[in-house]
């Protein structure tokens, strides 16, 4: 006997879920995140009046990075010339996602664009400056850090790429006058990544030392640079 045209129409729709249900573990396993663990490299905020700008050269796994930031939320932006009269406190925690540079995942290279979006964000410690530093030419301040990342591109549409890592932060913040007002402002800040710092450490630095650790500065901020030519 013929099957009628019902039941076929049933078998091939059990069939068909069949298959569908099948594949949907393997579909969830290939839009699971990666996790980077553990990135290593360094990222370095300068100013550029009257912004606070970044340059990241991170890496992990089959992934590494090697981009400038335009824009985002920097907490250090409270110490740029921008602002005229410096700071006294700021959180040295930062996010940005407009970034220009090169981004390499699975030994393929391409540029963040709206295609391909790479996410950074460093949390850390708002720190006050003491009221007996305030006079100083200097300030060092040391701080642990956390940092979060996420990478999704089209080239690999199921493999969204989520990173972390931790380390340590350096700050050098120098008294300044800019417009007829003196205060403190940014002249860099390194975050490295390895072991954190154990808290937050705030000391002012003599007028000698000043002068090498701004030295130091503009020499690996155009290192960098170069490495990035």
């Amino acid at each position: 006997m013929r099957a009628s045209p019902v039941s076929s129409t049933s078998r091939f729709v059990h069939l068909f879920a069949v298959v569908v249900i099948g594949f949907l573990p393997l579909v969830s396993a290939q839009a699971d995140p990666i996790t980077i663990t553990n990135v290593s490299g360094a990222a370095t905020l300068v100013n550029s009046a009257p912004f606070v700008k970044g340059m990241v050269n991170i890496s992990g796994g089959n992934f590494s990075a090697n981009v400038n930031t335009f824009n985002g939320s920097f907490g250090l932006a409270a110490c740029s010339p921008g602002r005229i009269t410096g700071c006294t406190s700021a959180n040295l925690g930062w996010f940005s996602s407009d970034l220009a540079g090169t981004i390499t995942f699975n030994g393929v290279s391409f540029i963040p664009d709206a295609n391909n979006q790479l996410s950074l964000m460093f949390s850390s410690i708002t720190f006050v400056i003491p009221p007996e530093f305030l006079n100083s030419s200097a300030i060092q301040i040391t701080a642990p850090f956390t940092f979060a990342g996420h990478l999704s591109t089209i080239l690999f549409p199921m493999e969204p790429v989520t990173l972390s890592g931790e380390g340590t932060v350096n700050v050098l913040l120098v008294n300044r006058t800019i417009a007829g007002f003196n205060g403190f402002f940014l002249d860099h800040a390194d975050y490295v990544f390895g072991p954190q710092a154990p808290g937050l450490t705030i000391e002012p630095i003599p007028e000698p030392a000043t002068l090498l650790l701004l030295a130091s500065g503009l020499a690996g901020a155009i290192l960098r640079l170069k490495r990035r030519t």
